[in-house]
């Protein structure tokens, strides 16, 4: 699929994009950044979205990815204006619409500013269209654009028709650049921001000058060699005489070593994904070929006999995004990705609770060892509820062993989650107090054998 190269996204350039009616009003929509700096940690290709905001009678949101949506544009910031699916009305329904982005000054006038552009908006088979390249992140905080650590999006839109198309549908790989910026800045001299020129002459685009295009620099994109550096003869050969173990051993190694950097480098570049998830309110791109073969459950939610029609854009409103980065990491490379014990421990809870959703065995034994070593007094009890939930049976042993010890039980047996436990697992306390008055009884009788 196109998109735009060009490293001048946000330079203002008059676009060959038809003007609308005179009579179509124009609608403003916006969206406030308000935590710049914190927003600059997310990474490639997740993006932030705005409140649902009404335009035409259609629900928008604008997305701001900090770090660009698409491998090669962590340079830039990527923004895109998205009909809203949950509000959009007829799925074969196209909305065209004439729109542009500008970001404001510190003075309240138009710093940076898109050519206008006139695109298709469909709920199922492109919601999606904008700039991936349109303005470096050097670029913005040298342009005074952001003040205690503020800024604001704005977005011109003119919904100029609405058409019902009844052909099948197919969903397409969102967004679509292809009609997003011109090839070439017509105006990339000028190294001062000038004011909105009106020449009181309908069709002609009001115009901003930016900084010069050699100011702006390019993301340079690092090419990945094949990951395998293998020729498929060389893993399909026969195997030599005398070596067979040997041979068989190093097919093995090939695999476990370059399939999971293959598809985690497919996370990463999000090359082909077909689905999108927001997450507190995050995006993630991902591909569902991978999910299904994954995950029985996102099998059955992509291809099952009971999936929903549209597939492409999907909400989970009861998981927070580190959780969810952290699975769709394990889904492509069979691994979590690398965190300090903190980052382990708040995250190994919601993690297990995740791959028992999913169907995901390994992941849920995985997260059931390391808790199995991670039960102290504080989460003792909380942890025996999660094992009990998701019938984690060696990690439900060990919070009963631990909790039963007479060295730790009524150290337990005193923190607050006593109360969570009865309300959470009632059918669980009765078993607990026949532990823990079990091992008291193994400790009273060996102070007796002693004294004897």
């Amino acid at each position: 699929m196109p998109s735009s190269t060009n490293p001048s996204a946000a330079l203002v350039s008059p676009t060959p994009a038809r003007r609308s009616d005179s009579n179509v009003p124009s609608k403003i929509l916006t969206m406030d950044v308000s935590n710049y700096s914190a927003a600059k940690m997310v990474g490639n290709g997740c993006g932030i979205k705005s409140p649902m905001l009404d335009a035409g009678g259609k629900s928008w949101r604008i997305i701001y990815y900090p770090n660009g949506k698409r491998a090669g544009t962590t340079e830039s910031i990527s923004l895109y204006l998205r009909l809203d699916t949950a509000a959009a009305g007829d799925d074969e329904e196209d909305v065209e619409v004439l729109y542009k982005f500008i970001l404001p000054g510190p003075d309240a006038g138009i710093r940076f500013m898109s050519g206008e552009v006139v695109s298709t908006f469909n709920r199922l088979r492109q919601n999606a269209h904008g700039f991936e390249r349109f303005i470096t992140r050097d670029d913005l905080e040298k342009s005074g654009c952001v003040r205690n650590d503020y800024f604001n999006v704005r977005c011109d839109v003119t919904v100029l028709s609405t058409a019902c198309r009844r052909t099948p549908s197919t969903v397409t790989e969102e967004p679509s650049l292809a009609t997003a910026l011109p090839s070439k800045p017509q105006h990339p001299t000028p190294s001062s921001v000038a004011a909105a020129e009106d020449s009181g002459r309908p069709g002609k685009p009001c115009l901003v000058s930016a900084p010069p295009s050699g100011q702006l620099h390019e993301p340079s994109v690092t090419a990945v060699p094949a990951a395998s550096g293998l020729q498929g003869s060389s893993l399909l050969r026969e195997q030599a005489p005398g070596h067979p173990r040997e041979q068989q051993q190093s097919v093995a190694d090939v695999l476990q070593t370059f399939l999971p950097k293959d598809l985690g480098h497919l996370l990463a570049t999000k090359e082909g994904a077909d689905v999108d998830f927001e997450v507190g309110g995050m995006v993630f791109a991902a591909h569902r070929c991978v999910l299904a073969a994954r995950s029985p459950v996102f099998k059955d939610d992509f291809f099952g006999p009971t999936k929903e029609e549209n597939t492409s854009y999907i909400r989970i409103n009861d998981m927070n995004p580190e959780t969810f980065q952290a699975l769709l990491h394990y889904i492509y490379t069979d691994s979590l990705p690398e965190m300090n014990d903190q980052e382990v421990g708040a995250v190994v809870h919601h993690l297990l609770s995740a791959a028992d959703r999913f169907g995901l065995k390994g992941l849920k034994s995985t997260m059931e060892n390391r808790l199995c070593t991670r039960v102290c007094v504080t989460n003792a009890l909380a942890t025996l509820v999660l094992a009990e939930q998701h019938q984690c049976h060696e990690l439900k042993n060990s919070c009963f062993r631990f909790i039963a010890c007479p060295e730790n039980d009524r150290e337990v047996m005193a923190t607050d989650d006593v109360e969570h436990l009865a309300k959470s697992c009632p059918s669980i306390v009765r078993e607990l107090i026949t532990k823990i008055l079990d091992s008291r009884e193994v400790a009273s009788n060996g102070k007796r054998s002693l004294r004897k």
